[in-house]
């Protein structure tokens, strides 16, 4: 038809809101933009912005370890399963309530949300033709405040889950006997990320007043013993609580009651966790929020984003700083580092800046941002290769057409 048109692309900015992703090859950029999302290619220099959109602006964006599928979930927890190879929309579903992060496991096979005080263990899309794409397989509990970030270990046996009422916890993904839950404390403020030690249960936790403790587990990872869903050697009330954890399982998923209590942990003999070192961001007398963090486990690099734009990165476990910069006058809200730990993105939502940073040479890779005012201006070039915008905020944006790449004057 003549007047079927299709979305093409989006100018004029490059993040809003929400997490940013590297695909697993490191030379592209998964951006959210408002309720669309934006790939931008890194070696080639090129952006494309996915024809789907959610109704609300995104929050969360949950990619597949082997980058073909990505999961979108805007503000009010509806969520689109998107192919990034046939960049379609699969499936769709409704969490309900708004998602604050979600992660996929290493091995492709589960991935984990939080929403309120809950972490969701569903089962991942398959390659499959399949009725409902989200099943849930466990239901989480443990937390006294809302539930903030997550990360899985190198085998996806375990994952732990951060909170804003200071606490972390450490579930396992699978029925271990000596590892269902744990529960650690230390700080005094909510948490803004925790990470997993390279193929190990050790554990980094930081919180949003710029405190950093490093856990040590006394078990390895195949250290953990597998518990069988039935034992005769148990007593009449865990047999009972066996049977409504299967009748369970069958209508909504399994459920975990965590509850802290130290007795019960020496008694059973499970993994036991120790605060090694605790580390400060802030020296004495600042009073700087950490807002994100992310950590690439072979490097053992640690990026930490700040509120007053300034980024740290430090080399783990003994809290040496590399580097310090300041990029931005508002708070850094994502950051995340590529595949090889050689590139750095950062997301101001602020001033909708997007900027991916190589650490080792100290330059500029991408250097973007949009308009944060409304556009009063707009003309395309004689050949129709390039397109300039002026907005309120007194800045002029020029886009190459051809690569969908702009400049901001």
């Amino acid at each position: 038809m003549k007047f079927a048109y299709k979305f093409s692309n989006l100018l004029g900015t490059v993040y809003r809101h929400g997490n940013l992703n590297f695909t697993p090859d490191g030379n592209s950029l998964i951006s959210p933009v408002g309720n669309r999302v934006t790939l931008i290619d890194l070696k080639n220099n090129k952006s494309e912005t996915l024809s789907m959109a959610t109704r609300y602006s995104i929050t969360c964006v949950g990619l597949s370890p082997d980058g073909n599928l990505a999961i979108l979930i805007d503000e009010e927890g509806a969520a689109l399963l998107v192919s990034l190879i046939s960049k379609s929309v699969i499936h769709q579903f409704h969490f309900q309530k708004p998602v604050r992060s979600i992660s996929f496991s290493p091995n492709g096979k589960k991935f984990v949300i939080t929403k309120d005080k809950v972490a969701l263990m569903y089962h991942a899309p398959g390659k499959k033709r399949e009725f409902n794409a989200f099943v849930l397989d466990t239901t989480y509990y443990g937390a006294y405040d809302e539930t903030t970030c997550i990360d899985w270990t190198d085998d996806s046996k375990c994952f732990a889950v951060g909170s804003k009422d200071m606490s972390t916890w450490v579930f396992g993904a699978e029925r271990w006997s000596n590892l269902i839950y744990y529960a650690l404390g230390g700080h005094k403020d909510s948490i803004v990320s925790c990470f997993f030690e390279e193929n190990s249960l050790d554990l980094y936790t930081i919180s949003q007043d710029g405190a950093l403790c490093v856990w040590q587990c006394d078990t390895e990872l195949n250290g953990l013993k597998p518990r069988m869903p039935k034992q005769q050697t148990e007593d009449k009330e865990e047999s009972t609580e066996d049977q409504e954890e299967e009748f369970t399982e069958e209508q909504q998923g399994k459920e975990v009651q965590g509850k802290v209590n130290e007795n019960e942990q020496e008694s059973r003999k499970k993994v036991k966790y120790s605060c090694a070192a605790k580390y400060f961001f802030n020296k004495e007398g600042d009073f700087n929020n950490l807002t994100t963090a992310a950590y690439h486990k072979k490097t053992h690099l640690l990026v930490t984003g700040f509120a007053s734009g300034i980024f740290h990165l430090h080399e783990l476990p003994y809290f040496n700083l590399i580097h310090s910069l300041s990029i931005s006058d508002q708070k850094i809200a994502s950051v995340s580092v590529n595949s090889t730990g050689d590139w750095i993105a950062f997301g101001c939502s602020g001033l909708g800046q997007l900027l991916v940073w190589e650490w080792q040479s100290e330059s500029y890779v991408l250097k973007q941002q949009g308009h944060f005012n409304s556009m009063v201006s707009l003309a395309y070039s004689p050949d129709g290769q390039y397109l300039v915008t002026g907005g309120d905020d007194g800045k002029v944006s020029l886009t190459l057409l051809v690569k969908t790449r702009f400049v901001v004057v």
